[in-house]
Formats: C-alpha cells, sequence, structure tokens
C-alpha cells in the first residue's frame, strides 16, 4: 500500500519516465534535415553538407594601390589575370569611394550607392575563373552598409589592398547544383 507522506515522489518519478519518454520520441523529429531555399528556389540542406575540400599552401603577398576613378572589381580581376594568379584572397584593404554597385542578400540585382563612402572591409577570392567579393562601406554620418562588390565601385581618394596569393592552389569556380550559382573549387596545383 502506498504511503500518502511518500506519494509526491512516485509523482515526480513518474514525471521523469514520463519526459524521458516523450523526448525519446519527439527527437527524431528535431534531427529532420530542414533546408532553405536559394533565390533559384533550390532547396539548400541545412543538417547535410558535402565534404570540405582542404588545400595546405605557401602564401605570397601583393601589396598595390588603386588610384581615383579605378573600379575595385575590375582592377583586381584585371592584375589576377595578368600575373596569372592561380589563388588569391584580399588580406586587406583600406580607402575610399566615390560611387558603389553592391547586390545585397538575396536580392537578384545590384544596388548604386552615392559616395562618398568609406571602405570599412573588403574581402573575397580570387582565381583565373573569376571572383567573388563582399565589402562593408560607411557613409558620412557613419551608418555602414555590405554587401556582394559589383563593378562600380569607383575608388574617391584612394584604395589600399593586400592580396595574399596561395602559391599551392587552384581556385575554380563550377555550378553547384545546391545553391544555383557558381561556387568556388578548391583544388592543388598540379606541379607535373
Amino acid at each position: 500500500m502506498r504511503s500518502w507522506k511518500h506519494a509526491w515522489k512516485y509523482d515526480i518519478m513518474f514525471l521523469i519516465l514520463f519526459l524521458i519518454l516523450f523526448l525519446a520520441t519527439m527527437l527524431p523529429s528535431f534531427a529532420q534535415v530542414h533546408s532553405e531555399t536559394t533565390p533559384n528556389n533550390v532547396a539548400v540542406p541545412m543538417t547535410k553538407q558535402a565534404p570540405v575540400r582542404v588545400v595546405e599552401s605557401s602564401m605570397q603577398t601583393l601589396a598595390l594601390r588603386l588610384s581615383p576613378g579605378m573600379d575595385i572589381k575590375e582592377e583586381l580581376e584585371r592584375i589576377v589575370k595578368e600575373r596569372h594568379i592561380n589563388a588569391a584572397s584580399v588580406l586587406t584593404c583600406v580607402g575610399s569611394l566615390r560611387e558603389a554597385v553592391v547586390r545585397f542578400a538575396n536580392k537578384p540585382k545590384g544596388t548604386a550607392l552615392g559616395g562618398p563612402l568609406e571602405i570599412v572591409s573588403l574581402t573575397g577570392t580570387f582565381g583565373q575563373d573569376g571572383s567573388h567579393l563582399h565589402i562593408a562601406l560607411s557613409n558620412g554620418e557613419g551608418t555602414t552598409i555590405g554587401g556582394h562588390v559589383l563593378a562600380g565601385c569607383r575608388v574617391y581618394t584612394t584604395a589600399e589592398i593586400v592580396l595574399g596569393i596561395l602559391t599551392d592552389a587552384v581556385f575554380t569556380r563550377e555550378q553547384d547544383s545546391a545553391s544555383g550559382y557558381k561556387e568556388l573549387v578548391v583544388s592543388p596545383i598540379d606541379k607535373q
């Protein structure tokens, strides 16, 4: 016979057992693959990802300054092509733009921004197949905005840039069925 004095202990044990069983039945539904869609309405799995390709590489640096009126994207892509650089990354950039064209997240087209604008950050990768650059800019009030760099980001006073050249790697871009975009493929350089 159950003592009423100790009945609460049985109630707590029952509650704990119920919670364990409840969680055990609910966890599989929490572990299902969730997805989001890209602008091309392609579902991208959030929990199951492709393996990461890693290439170790030595690095050389290239320091440069772009002058007023130069287009950042066009000039950097030109330098990469002319120097036959297979893989590079922006290490740092400071300067200003008189105007910019950036594509904001998940938008199909670029947005023109009037300047002058301070370059707070420029980051990205380059290869012979093209580039992928993002920029953060601030206006005269200190409001910061950023996005994907498009042609039309013209230097106002200066753009002081250091590129890191990965001497043992090749960056190419291939169509990715999961994202719907041409995405970076990292490979070791063929040294034959």
